[in-house]
């Protein structure tokens, strides 16, 4: 079935384009999730068989800021004993290789490394032509009610939404917030699927946002609540 719809498509390539797979991926997550929540599915541990008193475990901590100070201040040092007019030069070269598409942006990239470019700022070289990659934020919907099925829980759950928007006028709204490095997004979106499922209105925020852009755009939206996912050293 799968393999028919691809080649509906004119191949996996544009299936890719058109985010398909990952689309699939998500309904996948979203279903077994709600398995999961249900108890249909049993996870020793988890949803079954619990430990009367789960046992505390010892963490690293990492101080954050402690560490993105030390950085900031190696690169620094670096930029301050580098070649600046040839660090510059190198950066111009990427720049316009990426505006004429004459040249290799690859062997381009190596010699700005080798001149002690920073990664950001061979990025931004770039970014000046081709613009940031913004991924659509389509999501599945009904999975996840669906593979629950009815019980109380969902049952009340959604009444208690009603009632919301009987009183407010509106649905109660969430953004979920992926901020950090991790490119993870697919606990974010069973939740955010779960929820939009249960009648919630869902914002979706783009991979690696800053706390300050979540807040703006929490504020923009007008949301009752941020989620923020973290998998962050979770894998």
């Amino acid at each position: 079935k799968l393999i028919n719809e691809i080649e509906e498509m004119g191949g996996m390539a544009k299936a890719v384009a058109e985010g398909i797979p990952k689309l699939h991926i998500e309904e996948c997550a979203a279903r077994r999730q709600a398995r999961i929540d249900s108890g249909s599915e049993v996870i020793v541990g988890v949803n079954k068989y619990q430990l009367e008193k789960e046992e505390t475990v010892e963490v690293l901590a990492i101080d954050n800021t402690s560490v993105r100070n030390k950085q900031i201040e190696k690169l620094t040092k670096v930029k301050a004993c580098r070649d600046e007019v040839a660090a510059q030069k190198c950066l111009t070269a990427l720049t316009e290789c990426a505006a004429t598409r004459q040249g290799n942006l690859l062997a381009l990239a190596v010699e700005a490394s080798r001149a002690r470019c920073t990664v950001g700022e061979i990025t931004d070289a770039m970014k000046k032509v081709f613009g940031e990659h913004r991924a659509s934020d389509r999501m599945v919907s009904g999975a996840y009610r669906q593979e629950f099925g009815e019980s109380d829980e969902i049952t009340q759950a959604i009444s208690r939404v009603n009632k919301f928007l009987e009183r407010e006028g509106r649905r109660p709204r969430l953004l979920v917030a992926k901020m950090g490095q991790d490119g993870h997004d697919r606990g974010a979106k069973v939740i955010a699927t779960g929820f939009a499922d249960l009648g919630f209105d869902v914002d979706i925020g783009p991979l690696f946002q800053t706390p300050l852009e979540v807040a703006q755009q929490a504020v923009d939206a007008d949301v009752h609540c941020v989620g923020v996912s973290t998998l962050a050293a979770g894998h």
